[in-house]
């Protein structure tokens, strides 16, 4: 595990680990497409996907976020797959960049809740907060919404 000492006495890992099986299907014996992913969060900049499917091989993405400005980030995603999955890749990057732009709509209009209530099935957004949290110190700036509209 990748950790970072803080401190003396505080150690934070900076390696977030995923593993999960997608299977597009129309019954439980038939099964159309299958692929599993392992995915690995160095921290809140730098992801990186790999991507296993039986039938077309396997493939990885990388993806990095630089703040610019407080709101503004720049998101590089590279995808990287052999030369003969590159019909199959460029859908997958359509797609991929669909679900991104509904992405930023939602983002724009979150709203942070600092004790939000979840389900069960949620307790894993509880635990990927507290992690994303060891990324913020006493002295980060929050966001703060002015009451009026003079800029």
């Amino acid at each position: 595990m990748i950790g970072k000492q803080v401190g003396v006495q505080q150690k934070i890992n900076i390696l977030l680990k995923l593993n999960c099986v997608i299977i597009l299907s129309c019954s439980t014996n038939l099964n159309f497409f299958k692929i599993n992913v392992t995915g690995k969060q160095l921290g809140p900049s730098y992801v990186h996907l790999f991507l296993h499917s039986p039938i077309f091989g396997s493939f990885q993405i990388f993806q990095t976020i630089t703040p610019v400005e407080p709101l503004l980030q720049k998101v590089v995603h590279r995808f990287y797959a052999p030369r003969l999955m590159a019909p199959i890749v460029k859908i997958l990057i359509c797609g991929e960049s669909i679900m991104f732009e509904r992405d930023m709509n939602i983002w724009d209009h979150k709203i942070y809740r600092g004790n939000p209530q979840l389900i069960v099935e949620d307790s894993s957004v509880k635990k990927f907060r507290k992690w994303y949290s060891n990324f913020y110190s006493v002295n980060s700036d929050g966001f703060n919404i002015s009451e009026t509209l003079q800029w």
